[in-house]
């Protein structure tokens, strides 16, 4: 963009962006929709996650005996990795389109995302500790309000959030994009930028399997989860990955646009994501997908993730499935999606749960409870996260527009 052209900023579906009548009380501090189509993805990204909890929560309670159910939908494992990429496409956006006047527009970035992400954080962490877990001192849930948990030698019985390691990778790297961007800004050449942010994201699986090497970590899966799949150093893969389609989206926009304008390249690109999904979700022997989980973890799902978002952000109009994944319908729920990702494991271990025990018990298919439990989970979270919005998340971005009024149309709201 040398012309003076709309920031790619202004595209992104992760910027809050109030329509209607903003003083309404139920109403919405909707996302942008600048590019729709985002917000049917997030979504669906969002259910994966919950299906997937869904079945180690009733495979934990013994209500889910293993066969395909399990197995399947223990498999769709990386509804994470697409806010990991989202994330990187969001902040990366962000300072590209700034440039480098931009670091007045980055402080402001930040106070402004503070008011939108923290508030409903240190809510629910609160809430949570005092309904669920108030035997834990409050000291040990420094770590917790600090986005530093993963990386705390604690007892995890004194976690009262251990879900939320997702968040602690996202706040690291909102912190260490900046500095990122900087070092980018010393190569003289999009070729040297593109080649940097590629020597980066490849050494992701590498920092992967040299911690597993360093740490003698053992390969079963509880160990590689605590000190490789939850740790920003193992995971930041995903968020170059975003950095990466935030620059080719942002310096060759207009060429990406042609290039997809043909049928054939975009269900190219959809077939290869597809191609990556299969991949992931393929049975494999435990010693097998042991090391491949190592590439699977940020490499494979960023690549499937980038195959699938650059035709849905550069597709002509007309398109039908950037039209299917953008219809109306998605963007409040895509706006929920935080909340929801917050408080939906305590609404299944201590709601769902407990209406899963009672159809067990009546001897119900296991089919039908997990699906049961899915749909109550969806709708009790969906609910809640709601609510929350109007009672948290709303009095904190009317005040985030007091403190930090967004200068122009370039500055997320």
């Amino acid at each position: 963009m040398v012309v003076p052209r709309p920031s790619i900023l202004v595209h992104t579906p992760l910027v809050s962006n109030p329509d209607g009548d903003p003083r309404g009380l139920w109403s919405l501090s909707l996302l942008s929709n600048r590019y729709p189509a985002l917000h049917g993805l997030r979504v669906l990204a969002i259910v994966s996650v919950l299906q997937v909890h869904v079945t180690v929560v009733l495979s934990g309670a013994r209500m889910l005996p293993a066969g395909a159910l399990r197995d399947g939908s223990s498999a769709v494992w990386f509804g994470m990795d697409l806010f990991f990429v989202l994330s990187g496409f969001l902040i990366g956006s962000m300072l590209l389109s700034e440039g480098p006047r931009g670091w007045r527009g980055v402080g402001r970035f930040y106070a402004r995302r503070s008011f939108r992400s923290i508030p409903l954080y240190y809510f629910a962490l609160t809430a949570l500790w005092r309904l669920t877990r108030p035997e834990v001192p409050w000291p040990k849930l420094v770590p917790e309000y600090l986005y530093v948990a993963p990386y705390v030698r604690v007892d995890i019985g004194n976690v009262v959030m251990p879900y939320a390691w997702s968040l602690c990778v996202e706040e690291h790297f909102y912190l260490a994009v900046p500095l990122l961007m900087a070092l980018l800004g010393r190569l003289q050449s999009h070729r040297a930028r593109l080649a940097a942010l590629g020597l980066l994201w490849l050494s992701g699986p590498l920092a992967r399997h040299a911690l597993g090497w360093l740490w003698n970590i053992p390969w079963d899966a509880q160990a590689r989860f605590r000190f490789i799949y939850v740790m920003t150093h193992g995971r930041y893969d995903t968020l170059v990955a975003g950095v990466l389609l935030a620059y080719v989206g942002h310096h060759f926009g207009d060429g990406l646009r042609a290039l997809f304008a043909r049928r054939r390249w975009r269900w190219g690109s959809y077939a290869l994501s597809l191609a990556c999904l299969v991949s992931l979700v393929w049975p494999q022997s435990l010693a097998l997908r042991a090391r491949w989980d190592l590439w699977a973890w940020g490499t494979v799902t960023s690549v499937m993730y980038a195959l699938l978002v650059l035709p849905l952000l550069h597709s002509p109009p007309g398109a039908w499935l950037p039209a299917a994944l953008g219809a109306r319908p998605w963007r409040p729920l895509a706006t929920l999606g935080y909340g929801v990702y917050l408080v939906h494991i305590p609404l299944m271990d201590h709601v769902v749960k407990l209406a899963a025990v009672g159809y067990t018990l009546a001897r119900w298919p296991a089919w039908v409870v997990w699906g049961l439990s899915l749909f109550y989970l969806a709708a009790l979270s969906w609910a809640l996260a709601y609510a929350l919005h109007v009672l948290v998340e709303k009095p904190a971005l009317w005040l985030r527009d007091r403190l930090a009024p967004a200068e122009s149309a370039r500055i997320p709201a």
